[in-house]
């Protein structure tokens, strides 16, 4: 069974432990000695103390302690203040984005329905956390999220090459003066 520390979605988490203890036809004791046994880091502090706690009860408390809907307002504060890290790629920046924004709106329902589109597409170019970048990607008009990362993709793959072409260039024109 998969382990939760804390630092992941807890639905995510408690849906796929359902699954499992579903299918493996285990009574509400095994339910909570699996669960139990399954909570490290700081969601194991939720067991302290808890002797003879329910299933029902121990998954409340994960719920309380990390789920989104008790935290959402957080999670839409993290979103909207979340700017693109040095070395990160635009991929994973895209992959946070999403997931951020499942914990903010929780009751968001399909990611793609239109407005959830606009708001991570928005989100996205808005932590570019470059206005000459984020200018370009508005400028195009992506109509879609994946438009958006789909172009701040070929846009930057361009801007590198440029780079790497002026550095080249550089190169050779001082290899070129020390010959003279």
């Amino acid at each position: 069974m998969e382990k939760y520390n804390g630092t992941t979605p807890v639905e995510t988490f408690i849906t796929k432990f359902q699954k499992c203890s579903d299918y493996m036809g285990w009574s509400d004791l095994d339910k909570v000695i699996h669960l139990t046994n399954s909570l490290t880091g700081t969601a194991e502090l939720l067991i302290d103390g808890s002797a003879d706690v329910t299933f029902e009860q121990l998954v409340e408390k994960l719920r309380r302690r990390f789920g989104s809907e008790e935290q959402y307002d957080r999670f839409r504060s993290l979103l909207k203040l979340r700017k693109r890290k040095d070395g990160e790629t635009l991929q994973e920046l895209a992959l946070d984005i999403e997931t951020m924004a499942r914990l903010a709106y929780p009751n968001m329902g399909a990611m793609d329905h239109p407005m959830n589109d606009i708001l991570l597409r928005e989100a996205l170019v808005d932590a570019l956390d470059n206005p000459g970048f984020e200018r370009k990607i508005r400028e195009h008009q992506p109509k879609t999220f994946d438009n958006a990362l789909t172009l701040a993709l070929r846009l930057e793959a361009l801007y590198k090459s440029q780079q790497a072409q002026k550095e080249s260039a550089s190169t050779k024109g001082v290899e070129q003066a020390a010959v003279r």
